[in-house]
């Protein structure tokens, strides 16, 4: 199953979470909404052409198991932080990223995040535990995560701190 082309184009929707079974998200499907700003599609395996062209609000997005990403499929996404895929890279269009300063974050180890497809986008590995973003996994990083438990003022790194991906913590 799939979200269809222009599904969601233009709509007042802020938060996007697809079920594993959503496989696609088609063109313009999320395009030109205003107040959108978190995505999570965990099963999505392909993102279409600007399916979230000009989403000027959107900061997050969570995709790991995506394969392909169409030409300008965030392009215009201007307050854009971070895209989360998975281990290995995902086919690109031309010009996915155009207008914005994501960073596409990957598992350590991650395969296919070099050469020219990724030449113009800011690439970043994480290593999944680690909570204060020091590039190892210990008691520091458990510590933190248990004052944030505990609701102490922490910050921490909350891609990293996300040990197994499940968009929680």
């Amino acid at each position: 199953s799939g979200v269809g082309d222009n599904a969601f184009r233009y709509s007042s929707v802020e938060t996007v979470f697809l079920a594993a079974s959503v496989k696609s998200v088609g063109e313009f499907a999320f395009s030109g909404c205003a107040y959108l700003r978190e995505v999570t599609a965990t099963g999505v395996t392909s993102i279409g052409k600007c399916a979230f062209f000009g989403d000027d609000l959107l900061l997050h997005v969570r995709a790991t198991a995506v394969k392909s990403v169409a030409d300008q499929a965030f392009s215009g996404c201007e307050s854009l932080a971070w895209v989360y895929m998975g281990k290995t890279a995902p086919d690109m269009g031309k010009y996915v990223f155009d207008s914005t300063n994501a960073a596409v974050i990957y598992p350590v180890g991650g395969d296919g995040y070099a050469g020219d497809m990724w030449s113009d986008v800011h690439t970043e590995p994480y290593l999944a535990g680690d909570a204060t973003g020091d590039g190892k996994c210990n008691l520091s990083d458990v510590s933190l995560l248990l004052k944030m438990i505990a609701k102490w003022n922490v910050s921490l790194n909350r891609v990293s701190a996300d040990a197994n991906a499940d968009d929680k913590i």
